[in-house]
């Protein structure tokens, strides 16, 4: 019993009947230009090439620029947090984690306002709240709480993030630093003024 033909390879072997016992016009010219269609294709061939090794290339790049913009945002000095209009932690960068004590997969998904001496939570939702409704940028200090209980004092500097399709601001770039020694200096300051 003989396979089922597909109506493509049914149309295939009815055109290729038809080519022979008709034989097209064209095959004349194809035959006299045989040299200039093989240069045409050996050239295309070495463009199609020249264009994979280009994206090759480019693509070497881009993962180079990646580990470059990941190490960048990981190790940087100061906190990088994203928080959502809830305010909760959608993406932390290593140091942020490592600042409240916490490893980062175990930080996504909380509360940022867990994190703070309870002195500190309606600042930072004022401030939240500020920056979501406004769509502008704002900072506040806060008492920070590790997770080890242990504070320090930090301040937040926090960017609106605005949706490129409705222009909402929905998320919060939060950048966290330490400014316990600020702090410090200050207070030491105040007292030795007096003396």
């Amino acid at each position: 019993m003989t396979p089922k033909l597909t109506t493509f390879e049914i149309l295939r072997k009815t055109a290729e009947k038809k080519l022979i016992k008709s034989p097209s016009p064209l095959k004349k010219t194809i035959t006299d230009n045989k040299k200039e269609i093989f240069h045409e294709l050996s050239i295309q061939q070495v463009e199609l090439e020249l264009q994979n090794e280009s994206l090759k290339n480019t693509q070497i790049e881009l993962e180079k620029s990646k580990e470059d913009y990941k190490e960048l945002y990981d190790f940087a000095p100061v906190g990088y947090f994203t928080i959502n209009e809830s305010g909760f932690v959608k993406k932390v960068n290593l140091t942020g984690a490592k600042m409240l004590g916490i490893e980062r997969p175990r930080l996504i998904g909380r509360a940022f306002a867990g994190f703070l001496n309870p002195d500190s939570t309606d600042i930072f939702h004022r401030n939240t709240r500020y920056v979501l409704k406004k769509g502008e940028n704002a900072s506040c200090e806060l008492k920070i709480l590790k997770s080890d209980k242990t504070e320090f004092f930090g301040r937040l500097d926090c960017v609106a993030l605005h949706d490129n399709k409705s222009n909402d601001c929905e998320n919060i770039i939060a950048i966290l630093s330490d400014i316990s020694k600020e702090k410090a200096m200050k207070i030491f300051n105040y007292f030795n003024d007096d003396l």
